[in-house]
């Protein structure tokens, strides 16, 4: 009978995502963030899912585009100054107001009023997988601060075990053509219980 090469993580994955579960349900957050690592442990390097706050921020960042009114240009937020303008008074008594906020096109260096700007808020297409998350929330003192951590906990655990659920069929999906190398189709040699000389 051939010998498996690739260890069965299969089972570990259920046995640990069932864990990670339970633990959730039952506030063992130890537990839970416990069992979440092992799965996580399980994948090999390139599938694993990263921790780091920083990478998470940038990835998932949400920019805003601002239209330009006049040559309709579209400005990444970065690259829009906003300043207060100072209304004459024809304007002031139009508005009663003395300042607006407002904002020079960088294309055609035209004055644009923010109150009647188009802007597009440019987000992730859901679902994504980031292939990172942040570090799990940190609990502090207190019944306000215990009532909170459950909820971000949750919700911090649920998006790491989304990762992992992408990261495991990918995994899988990418090894499944390769049969032949895990599975081992080595011939045994079964000539000596033949009889054959």
């Amino acid at each position: 009978m051939p010998q498996a090469r690739l260890p069965d993580v299969n089972t570990a994955f259920i046995t640990y995502r069932r864990e990670s579960l339970v633990a959730l349900k039952s506030y063992d957050y130890r537990g839970c963030w416990g069992a979440l690592n092992c799965i996580n442990a399980l994948l090999p390097k390139k599938y694993r899912v990263i921790l780091d706050n920083i990478r998470y921020d940038e990835k998932s960042k949400i920019s805003f585009i601002y239209c330009c009114g006049l040559c309709s240009e579209q400005i990444d937020q970065s690259d829009v100054h906003i300043f207060d303008y100072v209304l004459d008074e024809l304007q002031f008594l139009a508005l009663d107001e003395k300042t607006v906020k407002v904002w020079r096109c960088p294309e055609c260096n035209e004055i644009n009023y923010l109150s009647n700007t188009e802007i597009i808020k440019d987000m992730l297409a859901q679902p994504s997988f980031l292939q990172t998350v942040p570090l799990p929330p940190k609990r502090q003192n207190g019944l306000l601060g215990r009532m909170t951590y459950r909820k971000e906990f949750s919700k911090w655990a649920w998006n790491f075990l989304n990762e992992l659920e992408e990261r495991m069929a990918q995994f899988r999906d990418d090894n499944w053509s390769k049969e032949d190398e895990y599975t081992g189709d080595d011939e045994i040699d079964t000539s000596e219980e033949e009889g054959v000389d």
